[in-house]
């Protein structure tokens, strides 16, 4: 039979929660999406622009000369949809990495994909 492990309490400590400094860049046209979104990053140290299209997006990427670590972009929005927008954010900030997020049905998304 073998010994049961004991721990060491002084080994354990409570570690604080990690956070960023990072800007991310938050493209989303629901606005029940994107204020709490926006907020959940802001209160953990990053930087976030909000975006309420690509067309903002793009104007914010274009005045704003500090890196965009990170962009968070719907993948269904008007007029510009987001693989257009990362399309174009390549071109102007091959840099920013991109985090597509939707709340859509998978044959929803495909039709997108056509547009």
């Amino acid at each position: 039979m073998s010994k049961p492990l004991l721990l060491d309490e002084s080994s354990l400590t409570a570690e604080a929660p990690a956070t960023g400094s990072e800007t991310l860049l938050l493209a989303e046209d629901e606005l029940a999406v994107l204020q709490p979104t926006q907020e959940f990053f802001t209160m953990n140290g990053y930087n976030v622009p909000e975006a309420k299209n690509a067309e903002d997006a793009l104007t914010i990427t274009r005045n704003n000369p500090h890196p965009m670590h990170l962009m968070i972009t719907d993948v269904v929005m008007p007029q510009i949809g987001g693989a257009r927008l990362a399309e174009q954010m390549a071109v102007e900030r091959p840099e920013t990495k991109v985090l597509f997020v939707f709340g859509y049905a998978e044959n929803t998304l495909q039709r997108a994909r056509r547009v």
